[in-house]
């Protein structure tokens, strides 16, 4: 397969390393995988991993910015490249490729992100602090989701239809003026206003 080569960006010295390791590694893969391969290899000697946040960002950074750059010769050749810190993976376009360039245009923002190496450059460790900060929070967040389904007594992904029924009868069931206890009512109040 012939790739054609984005024509600018081109500053990312890793950018070879990459393409030769997704012709190399099995996919799918994690970036996990392909982070390791590529640090074993040495092709990350020279940033600063004093801090080690900073320096897994760097790396992480460096890595997105070579594979969005390649996601476009990729789709030049009728190849679509996924990519996400779980899965990495190489696709046909599928023969509708109308919906496999609209998945790619829903991510563009990212890639606009990622393809810009000045954002790599003005990174400092205060904002990759912010970063971890904001990941932690959302993953919280989502942990937080999770215990209030289970409040209400409902598996992910919950309508919220499902979501105001299921609120709807515990809360009838546990309202204290019908014997319920304060408590538990609260509890299901609390998820459902966290879930809505």
């Amino acid at each position: 397969m012939i790739i054609k080569k984005p024509d600018k960006r081109l500053e990312n010295p890793l950018l070879p390393h990459v393409m030769k390791a997704l012709q190399e590694i099995d996919l799918p893969c994690t970036e996990h995988k392909l982070l390791k391969l590529l640090t074993v290899r040495g092709y990350f000697a020279g940033l600063d991993d004093e801090d080690e946040n900073l320096y897994l960002f760097q790396r992480h950074f460096l890595l997105m910015n070579a594979l969005y750059q390649l996601r476009e010769g990729f789709v030049e050749a009728g190849w679509c490249l996924r990519i996400s810190a779980l899965e990495i993976h190489l696709l046909p376009l599928e023969s509708d490729a109308q919906t496999s360039l609209q998945t790619l245009s829903g991510e563009q923002a990212l890639a606009d992100y990622y393809l810009d190496l000045s954002q790599l450059e003005v990174a400092t460790r205060e904002d990759v602090e912010s970063l971890l900060g904001s990941f932690w929070q959302a993953y919280n967040r989502y942990d937080d989701r999770a215990e209030a389904l289970q409040v209400l007594g409902l598996n992910a992904p919950a309508k919220a239809a499902d979501i105001k029924d299921a609120y709807r009868r515990l809360a009838a069931a546990n309202h204290p003026d019908r014997g319920g206890e304060p408590a538990r009512f609260i509890e299901i109040r609390r998820a459902y206003e966290l879930l809505c």
